[in-house]
């Protein structure tokens, strides 16, 4: 696969939008847009995408989700894919914090659920799913390859909040060590923040340890 990866920077907070697209075949991804943007769709059709077949939800906060209807106007071909756990967050605006930061959300609807150990195909490759809960109940990490898209599970030398009363705070500690179990390296992309690697996590995140 000649996978071109991108990503943007987007929203309030501001949010890691990843934009994925396998050069050979025209199929893409996008990974938690935090709001539209039509710079991420000019990136898509830059890197040869034709078909956006997955928007990969890592969890249900505002900020990683509100660019969805927005972008399934432009593609309205791709598919919707979250943790059951947060489905809840597409529809309820005080769920997903939204309404707590003053801004409006459109309804969205999830078109797959995903649980732990689910496979999503792309092309010759699969996105594996991690149920993660912590952060959300439903928090989730996607494997591609040597790729993990990590939400805000797991940052730079960090880890997600879980003070929210929607956070799990009793199982952020299993699921980081789920990632820190993980054979070889990943190139972790992460909701906010730097990028970083799997290997350089084990060996200085003190929430690894």
């Amino acid at each position: 696969m000649d996978l071109k990866l991108t990503y943007f920077e987007l929203g309030l907070l501001p949010t890691n939008t990843f934009a994925g697209v396998n050069a050979e075949t025209g199929n893409a991804f996008l990974v938690d847009p935090a709001v539209y943007d039509p710079g991420v769709d000019d990136a898509l059709k830059e890197l040869g995408a034709t078909n956006l077949q997955y928007i990969l939800l890592t969890h249900g906060h505002f900020d990683h989700i509100l660019g969805v209807p927005g972008f399934l106007k432009t593609h309205p071909e791709a598919k919707v894919v979250i943790h059951k756990e947060d489905e809840a967050f597409l529809t309820d605006p005080v769920l997903s914090h939204t309404a707590m930061h003053g801004l409006s959300q459109e309804e969205m609807h999830a078109d797959i659920l995903v649980a732990d150990g689910d496979v999503l195909p792309f092309d010759d490759a699969e996105f594996k799913v991690l149920h993660t809960p912590g952060h959300t109940r439903g928090s989730s990490v996607y494997l591609l390859n040597d790729l993990m898209f990590c939400g805000d599970t797991l940052f730079q030398m960090s880890c997600g909040r879980t003070d929210f009363p929607e956070s799990d705070p009793a199982a952020m500690r299993p699921s980081l060590q789920k990632l820190a179990a993980l054979d070889g390296n990943y190139h972790v992309l992460p909701g906010h923040g730097p990028i970083s690697d799997l290997e350089f996590e084990r060996a200085n995140n003190p929430f690894l340890k």
